[in-house]
């Protein structure tokens, strides 16, 4: 009954928003909009056609995300070209979601996404972009455990030197004396680049934010299955301690 009540409540999301208050949390992208905005702007691949005739517009897709995380019936509402929705499938499939919850337990629920395809800002994007997106990486996302060898950071030096020069302590947890450990989750793509940046533990008063911008700065050489680069998912602790990260960061200057 909770299931069937989750779905009619999406249905009635879809014709007005404000029902969306109904679930205690609804579907959302993992890091929520924002993280899908920047994978957008990572990930996009313009259909060549489309661009030299500067078609773009609204895509609308619908979809079904699960209580395990997982996206089926992924339809196109409303479409601007065969290969722009095409792509914005393909976007959508990329990403990992957080399903809805409705008193406290993870509901499948509908989710409707949209997508602006503007040729002046893929432009832009892409000649920002110092690499090539690819659009042929398989779907399945791997453990970090399974892969041989694992993925590796290649921002230079370790990965958790690189989070102590780059950190910065939040001012309202330090006058707070908020500490603790904030877990990051995110899927390390085959191109080394990472999406679906979100919070898998967090501790609050703006330690969250700043541990996913640090981790949004990483670059990654991705793990290998059966010799092939994989997807792979990664949880990586980053702890906030007022006295640590001081001494840290006066030993690095």
């Amino acid at each position: 009954m909770r299931v069937l009540f989750s779905f009619y409540c999406a249905f009635l999301f879809s014709l007005n928003p404000l029902v969306s208050q109904i679930f205690d949390f609804p579907v959302q992208c993992v890091g929520g909009s924002a993280e899908f905005k920047r994978v957008l702007k990572q990930e996009i691949l313009y259909p060549d056609d489309d661009l030299v005739n500067n078609v773009g517009g609204k895509v609308l897709a619908s979809f079904i995300v699960h209580p395990d995380g997982k996206i089926d019936s992924l339809k196109i509402i409303e479409g601007v070209s065969p290969k722009i929705d095409l792509e914005a499938k393909r976007l959508i499939q990329l990403c990992q979601w957080d399903p809805a919850i409705l008193d406290g337990f993870k509901v499948s629920s509908f989710r409707v996404q949209k997508i602006v395809f503007k040729p002046s800002s893929y432009r832009k994007w892409n000649s920002e972009r110092t690499y090539v997106p690819e659009n042929d990486r398989p779907k399945k996302i791997y453990s970090m455990k399974d892969a041989n060898p694992p993925a590796q950071f290649s921002s230079g030096g370790t990965l958790d030197n690189f989070i102590v020069r780059n950190l910065t302590y939040p001012e309202i947890a330090k006058s707070s004396g908020v500490e603790g450990i904030v877990e990051i989750r995110f899927v390390v793509e085959t191109s080394g680049r990472i999406t679906s940046v979100g919070i898998q533990k967090g501790i609050g008063a703006g330690c969250d934010e700043e541990a996913l911008r640090v981790i949004r700065k990483t670059l990654w050489k991705p793990g290998f299955i059966d010799a092939k680069p994989a997807r792979t998912q990664h949880f990586v602790p980053i702890q906030f301690k007022i006295n640590n990260i001081e001494s840290s960061k006066s030993f690095f200057d």
